[in-house]
């Protein structure tokens, strides 16, 4: 009734195949964590030169003096580093998280 018999692949090439498939998910894993520290340490440069700025700028200037020009553009610039800042605290919940799913993967795809 039947002409063949079913037969599976060998272990050996299951395990080969399953290796390449969690390879390319680590991967993709570790692009995404390298993105996210390039994205970081420029983030990071921008806002210490920020506060390196405003600084100078507070220690060299007299509040009365200052224009209003001037108090608009700094009172921008600190609403944009809080925003960098919170930037950077949700880039590192994201690669935390990323690395967790590493771990993950490493332990159970040895």
């Amino acid at each position: 009734m039947f002409g063949r018999v079913f037969k599976t692949r060998s272990a050996d090439r299951d395990l080969e195949a399953d290796q390449k498939r969690v390879s390319l998910v680590t991967s993709a894993i570790g692009k995404a964590i390298d993105e996210y520290e390039r994205e970081r340490a420029g983030l990071q440069a921008r806002v210490q030169s920020f506060h390196a700025i405003a600084v100078s700028i507070t220690d060299h200037s007299d509040f009365e003096t200052r224009d209003v020009v001037s108090e608009g553009i700094a009172a921008t610039s600190e609403v944009q580093a809080s925003l960098a800042i919170k930037r950077l605290h949700r880039i590192e919940s994201n690669v935390d998280k990323l690395r967790e799913i590493q771990n993950v993967l490493e332990l159970h795809f040895k």
